[in-house]
């Protein structure tokens, strides 16, 4: 069995959370008819547009939330996409109010930690400068714990692979590829007097010869580059290669590099990619699904057990909720 874990798999969790987050457009329970759109005048920032519990969010924590996610303010953003974020902002503090509620806390060390992640991962730069963004990180910390012990026993089986990639197959077809080599120098002359050395040479010998001039990173393989698909290569180089003939060489090519000759050592036809070769990414997959259905059931359990409300009349923006 393969389980989400700290160690492992934290990184899929976030990166998994996020785009949930991103992703989910259902509204939260307020009245009015669906798909209807409030009209009410704007209101200012100190008005309240959510409660949760004890706690009050107004229009400028949402403002804030704005610039912490996008880095953007309501102006910069179009219609649909504030009302797409309003519903993440609410699901976020309703997750926020569960992982208080369940006592999780968080450390110094901790928010150091995930600081060094979110930059590893996302390539965050910018350094905290308030105590507001630091903060929102704090929340953003005890939100992930709490999801995490959410999904903790969300597990992929062997039967469950199985029956995706049964479903998928399509997903693992590997195109035409090639296996290629080549020889790098610097001087065009040199290119040209290596070429005519090996018209007639077998693979042995390019890898000798590979192996004693090549200034490329795979000389010591003796110029195996690896296998490639259409589209993987440069565009200068798939032009060329993509035309050779097993065991044939390429002219000389000039790059910014240098002079290469490449030799097409091997062409593998189309194949569907076996069980055991998917399987690794099969279970990514899975898991993945898994955790984002996880997620979307729970947040509907808090949507229906938690003490909130939410007040889109008060919004600084019309406010319209799409059709369940």
């Amino acid at each position: 069995m393969n389980k989400i874990g700290k160690k492992k798999s934290l990184w899929l969790l976030m990166i998994i959370l996020s785009q949930f987050l991103i992703s989910q457009c259902s509204s939260p329970q307020e009245s009015g008819p669906e798909n209807s759109i409030s009209e009410a005048p704007a209101k200012d920032l100190a008005s309240v547009i959510l409660r949760v519990g004890p706690k009050e969010y107004t229009n400028a924590d949402f403002a804030a939330y704005l610039t912490m996610s996008v880095g953007k303010g309501r102006e910069e953003l179009p219609l649909e996409a504030l009302n797409e974020l309003v519903i993440n902002f609410v699901e976020d503090k309703l997750l926020l109010a569960a992982a208080e509620q369940k006592g999780i806390v968080v450390t110094w060390p901790e928010i150091k930690s995930y600081l060094a992640r979110m930059k590893a991962n996302l390539s965050t730069t910018e350094p905290i400068q308030t105590s507001e963004e630091l903060e929102s990180l704090k929340e953003a910390l005890l939100i992930e714990k709490y999801i995490e012990t959410v999904v903790a026993d969300v597990e992929v089986k062997e039967d469950e692979m199985r029956q995706y990639y049964q479903e998928h197959k399509r997903d693992f077809l590997l195109a035409d590829r090639v296996q290629v080599s080549q020889i790098l120098v610097n001087s065009e002359e040199k290119a040209v007097e290596l070429r005519q050395q090996l018209q007639e040479a077998d693979e042995q010998k390019f890898r000798e010869v590979a192996r004693q001039n090549s200034l490329g990173v795979e000389a010591a393989q003796g110029g195996l580059m690896g296998v490639f698909e259409m589209g993987q290569l440069p565009y200068a180089f798939d032009k060329v290669v993509f035309t050779l003939e097993e065991g044939q060489l390429s002219r000389v090519i000039e790059s910014s590099y240098g002079y290469h000759i490449f030799r097409l050592d091997k062409k593998i036809p189309a194949e569907l990619m076996s069980f055991d070769q998917a399987k690794e990414k099969i279970r990514i997959k899975v898991l993945e699904i898994k955790i984002k259905n996880r997620l979307q059931e729970h947040l509907q359990w808090l949507k229906e057990n938690l003490d909130w409300i939410f007040l889109p009349e008060n919004l600084t923006f019309p406010y319209q909720r799409k059709k369940q």
